[in-house]
């Protein structure tokens, strides 16, 4: 238990670095939202919120059902969002059942990024 509270500034770090990149990669994926760098800012700071919560709660679980998990909170953030018009996609956002790809994808793969470079970094120490 000490080892993974330990981990968690590293977990969050390393998370907030990867959901960074991945949301400046995918804005030209939506329609402009006006605040273009605060919203990805704090996108980023959720997603790294999630992902180290996600860690603490379940680092142990297999590494499948975490990458289901994360896949089934990304869906449920996009269709909430889009059903409040707090963002749209434009033409060029490849959609699964009419939800981006990209955002299904992101969770699922920063957290196992993140979770083998916290894995990697504590080997090495």
């Amino acid at each position: 238990m000490k080892e993974k509270i330990k981990d968690l500034p590293l977990v969050f770090l390393i998370s907030f670095g990867l959901n960074l990149v991945w949301e400046l990669l995918q804005m030209g994926l939506y329609v402009d939202m006006g605040s273009f760098p605060m919203c990805c800012i704090e996108a980023t700071f959720w997603d790294a919120v999630i992902i180290t919560t996600v860690y603490f709660l379940m680092s142990r679980a297999n590494k499948i059902t975490i990458v289901l998990l994360m896949f089934l909170i990304a869906a449920f953030i996009e269709n909430r969002a889009l059903e409040e018009g707090r963002w749209a996609y434009n033409s060029y956002m490849p959609l699964v059942f009419g939800l981006g790809l990209s955002p299904l994808l992101q969770l699922p793969v920063t957290s196992l990024i993140t979770y083998f470079s916290v894995r990697f970094t504590n080997k090495r120490s």
